[in-house]
C-alpha cells in the first residue's frame, strides 16, 4: 500500500478515536470556525472536561482561545470522554484558555495554559483536566440572596448587587453596586443580591478581571463550607418572631454553606439579634424595608401598598416614597 495513502487512513482513524473538530455535528456548534491558515504551527492538547466534578460527554464542545481568537475545538469521544484538540499558534508562551458549550450555554473557564510551538499537553492515558465550576444561587421568596464566588463571573440579567455599607439607626444600610447583566463580579467578593421574587440562576465563569467595585462593605464571605460557633455571626434570613422580617439575624447553626456571605455579630449591639436592611430600588426609587415606626401619626397617615394601592393602618406601606413598617 502506498505510504501516503496509509498515512491518510491512520489520520482518519485517529480522528474517529478522539472526536476531532471535523466530527462536530452541523447546527450544534456555537463557536466560529478555526482559521487554521492564519497560524504557522500548532500543538496538541489531550484533555478531559469536568463540570462541578462530573465528566462532560460527547454532547459538550471545548474550544481553546487566545484573547478573543479561537485556536481549536473538539468534542469528547464516546469511549472515555477524552478530547484531542489541535491548537494553532505562532509563538511560544501565548496564554490560552477554554470555553465550553454544554447544556445550552457557553461557560468560560477561569483556568489557562500556555501554547508551546509544536508542543503537547496531556495524553490519552493521562489527559489534562479542564475544571469548570458553576455556582447556582437560589433567592428567597422576596428575591434576596448572598454569594461569594470562587471565580470572576458575569452578573446575571435582572440581578442587582448590593454592598452592606454599615449598621446605623437600627438597620443595615445598603448600596447598589451594579444592576446590569454585563458586569463582572470579582471572585472572593461577598455581596447581597436582589432579583424579582424567588428564582434560581447560574453564575457563569469569566476569564476577565472583575469590574464591580463594591466599596465599603461589612460583609464577609466564604467559597467553601465554613465552621463557626453558634450565634457568632449574622446571616441572611427571617426574624424568628411572628413578623418574619427579612434581614441579617443571628445564625443558630455552626456551618455556613459554600459561596455565601455573612457578617460578624460584633457589628450590632450585644443586646440585638439582628436587623432588617434599608435599600433603594434603582428602577422605582422606592426605599426598602426598615423604617420602624410606632407613632400614632404614622398609623393614621395615608400610604400605599407595594402594588401602589391606597393603604392605611398597621403593616408595611409606602409613605413619601419610603417603605415603612407601622406597628
Amino acid at each position: 500500500m502506498n505510504a501516503m495513502i496509509l498515512k491518510k487512513i491512520q489520520t482518519i482513524l485517529a480522528l474517529l478515536l478522539v472526536g476531532s473538530v471535523s466530527m462536530l455535528a452541523e447546527g450544534d456548534d456555537p463557536f466560529p470556525a478555526v482559521p487554521h491558515s492564519k497560524y504557522q504551527a500548532n500543538m496538541t492538547l489531550t484533555a478531559q472536561a469536568m463540570l462541578n466534578g462530573e465528566i462532560l460527554t460527547s454532547e459538550a464542545i471545548v474550544a481553546v482561545y487566545h484573547a478573543d481568537q479561537i485556536r481549536g475545538k473538539a468534542r469528547p469521544n464516546a469511549e472515555k470522554n477524552i478530547l484531542s484538540i489541535t491548537v494553532d499558534g505562532d509563538i511560544d508562551d501565548e496564554d490560552i484558555y477554554f470555553k465550553v458549550y454544554t447544556g445550552g450555554r457557553i461557560i468560560e473557564v477561569d483556568q489557562g495554559a500556555q501554547y508551546t510551538y509544536y508542543g503537547k499537553i496531556g495524553s490519552y492515558d493521562a489527559p489534562y483536566i479542564i475544571n469548570l465550576t458553576v455556582v447556582t444561587t437560589n433567592t428567597s421568596a422576596e428575591g434576596w440572596a448572598t454569594t461569594c464566588l470562587p471565580y470572576n463571573a458575569a452578573v446575571p440579567e435582572g440581578v442587582t448587587v448590593y454592598a452592606v455599607r454599615e449598621y446605623s439607626d437600627g438597620v443595615f444600610q445598603l448600596a447598589a453596586a451594579v444592576t446590569t447583566g454585563t458586569s463582572i463580579l470579582p471572585k472572593d467578593t461577598p455581596v447581597l443580591l436582589k432579583s424579582e421574587g424567588q428564582t434560581s440562576y447560574e453564575w457563569l465563569s469569566r476569564v476577565a478581571d472583575g469590574d464591580v467595585a463594591v466599596g465599603t462593605n461589612i460583609l464577609q464571605g466564604t467559597t467553601e463550607e465554613k465552621t463557626v460557633e453558634a450565634e457568632s455571626v449574622l446571616t441572611l434570613g427571617h426574624s424568628n418572631d411572628a413578623q418574619r422580617y427579612i434581614g441579617f439575624w443571628l445564625f443558630e447553626g455552626t456551618v455556613i454553606p459554600a459561596c455565601r456571605a455573612y457578617m460578624s455579630k460584633d457589628v450590632i449591639p450585644s443586646t440585638s439579634r439582628g436587623a432588617v436592611f434599608n435599600w433603594k430600588d434603582e428602577t422605582t426609587g422606592v426605599g426598602g424595608s426598615p423604617l420602624w415606626t410606632d407613632g400614632v401619626d404614622a398609623l393614621s397617615v395615608q400610604g400605599f401598598d407595594l402594588q401602589g394601592r391606597p393603604f392605611s393602618g398597621k403593616g408595611l406601606k409606602i409613605i413619601n416614597g419610603k417603605k415603612c413598617i407601622v406597628r
